[in-house]
């Protein structure tokens, strides 16, 4: 018997109407049982790590109720995710970063830095995580579109993980392509 398989994802900035349209998508994938979306609030006052409390409490919850699961992070919410990566490396099998900022929090301009002031931050720890994550690189996956004009790639690359380059331009487009054609979970 296959064991079942939960999704965990982590958003980036965008509004709620894109959040559900993500998730309308991931609910379709065949291999996941659950999909859980973890608002993090992005565009409220509340302080990162306050933020960040909530997020891993609420991933913990899923784990305890789950046998196996990925995480996926989204352009800003990849900061979180790979944090949260680092912390539950023995309970989460993958984690998934699509256009994800993981890296440059000093490349943040000063309208992201005043709209949600958190990222910076996160994008800090993140970048920080990444050098607990050696010996876990191969379950780590980042895809990315061909241009990013909003991410640089090199803010995007964990040493040693797998990159999938999608046949997609731009962050939105190749944020849509990931979830419809290149990182839906695969059944073990």
């Amino acid at each position: 018997m296959k064991s079942k398989l939960t999704v965990i994802y982590i958003p980036g900035l965008g509004g709620q109407k894109l959040i559900d349209r993500q998730g309308t998508i991931m609910r379709s994938w065949r291999n996941a049982s659950d999909v859980h979306i973890i608002d993090t609030k992005w565009h409220t006052p509340e302080p990162y790590q306050q933020k960040y409390q909530r997020i891993i409490a609420d991933v913990d919850k899923i784990l305890e109720e789950s046998d196996r699961v990925v995480l996926y992070g989204v352009s800003a919410g990849a900061s979180i995710a790979t944090t949260v990566f680092s912390e539950r490396t023995d309970q989460i099998e993958q984690l998934k970063l699509i256009a994800g900022k993981i890296h440059g929090p000093e490349k943040i301009g000063p309208r992201y830095r005043k709209s949600t002031p958190a990222l910076f931050e996160a994008v800090s720890a993140s970048t920080s995580a990444t050098n607990k994550l050696s010996s876990h690189a191969m379950r780590i996956t980042t895809y990315r579109p061909l241009i990013d004009l909003v991410v640089a790639l090199e803010d995007m690359l964990i040493k040693d993980s797998k990159t999938v380059r999608m046949l997609a331009p731009g962050h939105v487009l190749g944020i849509a392509a990931a979830l419809l054609f290149y990182a839906r979970p695969r059944s073990k």
